[in-house]
């Protein structure tokens, strides 16, 4: 009599033995107050810096619009990079938020140094700093780039089970 076995059949062409579909992961809801400081930190933080740049461009008006473009690019490739977990955008928003909450800390030790330290002064830069260097705590663990590989794995993974549906009630396969 013939003996049925349990294992699956592999092709033998090199493949590992592991399971190569992932489970399940979950987006953290904590990504979203990142997103959103994303927008209000370092929108807030660089708008000086922006307004500036622009003043000073004026002399060429063509160049006004792309400095614009530029801004509000660069500001929205990291919302939404940030927000689907991409690895890049995740370590450049950890890498800017700690910029941004370390150099509020030094000015408030600056100016605790000088003696020229107001309670609203103070409580601005703690309004940027805190956050700011949370997020950038929360955004460069470890256990969180794990996660979100896994995350962008996942989520590959179900766009083409979605893709390979399609093709299917199509008939194209």
């Amino acid at each position: 009599m013939e003996q049925i076995s349990n294992e699956i059949p592999s092709s033998e062409l090199g493949e590992s033995k592991e399971n190569p579909i992932t489970p399940p992961v979950n987006k953290p809801w904590g990504i979203y107050l990142v997103a959103v400081w994303c927008f209000f930190g370092i929108g807030g933080f660089t708008n000086p810096l922006f307004k500036s740049l622009i003043s000073s461009a004026q002399d060429s008006p063509q160049l006004v619009p792309v400095i614009g473009l530029l801004y509000i690019g660069g500001l929205l490739g990291l919302i939404v990079g940030t927000l689907k977990l991409n690895r890049f955008w995740l370590v450049l928003c950890a890498l800017l938020m700690g910029l941004i909450g370390v150099f509020q800390l030094l000015s408030i030790v600056t100016f605790v140094l000088v003696g020229q330290v107001t309670i609203p002064m103070l409580v601005i830069k703690l309004f940027y700093a805190v956050p700011s260097c949370a997020c950038a705590w929360y955004c460069a663990r470890p256990s969180f780039l794990n996660m979100a590989s896994n995350y962008t794995v996942y989520k590959k993974q179900v766009a083409m089970q979605k893709h390979v549906q399609k093709q299917l009630m199509r008939g194209n396969v």
